[in-house]
């Protein structure tokens, strides 16, 4: 027979063991893994100190890292020019857009292989080509711009990302030297 006294002591050790287990996971959580260095980062916002190559990383490296609730999709649309918003946005309509071909070999992918970025005055391009999840590669080109004015001014953004499921045309832009002179496009990297 059970000692009522002795389900009262087990239920109220259960009860708090329980919500210690919560309130370890939930500092855990706001914290972040130590280990984690390549997650999303929700707190990065565009800022006139990231140049065109940085904005490019963080949106490949959270679509890289997106979960289940969409947080490096999040954060991808927060790099997004407002022009791109108009046309992509609100967020979830740009959600499903990513969750689509040709956007979706985005989203979780292996490998990103950089071309040279090529900046034109306020105009930046990156040519990339991604390796999905399912080792298929995929080129993109990211097209950005130098904000002039508003909320953005001098924050580079991303005004499109065009696609080409052959790579071997964007290999060729990625291999393709640069010149550099009078009237030539500046580039970075």
């Amino acid at each position: 027979m059970r000692c009522r006294h002795c389900d009262i002591y087990l239920n109220a050790a259960t009860a708090l063991l329980l919500s210690c287990l919560v309130a370890a996971g939930a500092a855990y959580a706001a914290a972040g893994d130590p280990a984690d260095t390549g997650g999303p980062r929700p707190a990065l916002a565009p800022a006139p100190a990231f140049d065109p190559a940085e904005v490019t990383q963080i949106q490949l490296d959270a679509l890289r890292t997106n979960t289940l609730i969409n947080e490096g999709i999040a954060l991808t649309f927060r790099f997004a020019s407002p022009a791109n918003r108009q046309v992509t946005g609100p967020l979830p309509r740009f959600v499903k857009m990513l969750r689509s071909p040709p956007y979706d070999r985005l989203l979780n992918h292996q490998e990103v292989e950089y071309g040279p970025l090529r900046v034109e005055d306020d105009t930046a391009y990156q040519p990339v080509i991604v390796t999905a999840s399912d080792g298929q590669q995929t080129g993109y080109l990211w097209v950005m711009s130098r904000q002039r004015d508003g909320e953005y001014k001098d924050c580079w953004m991303t005004d499109a990302v065009l696609s080409t499921e052959q790579p071997a045309q964007l290999r060729f832009a990625l291999s393709a030297p640069l010149v550099n002179g009078p009237g030539a496009p500046n580039h970075l990297g």
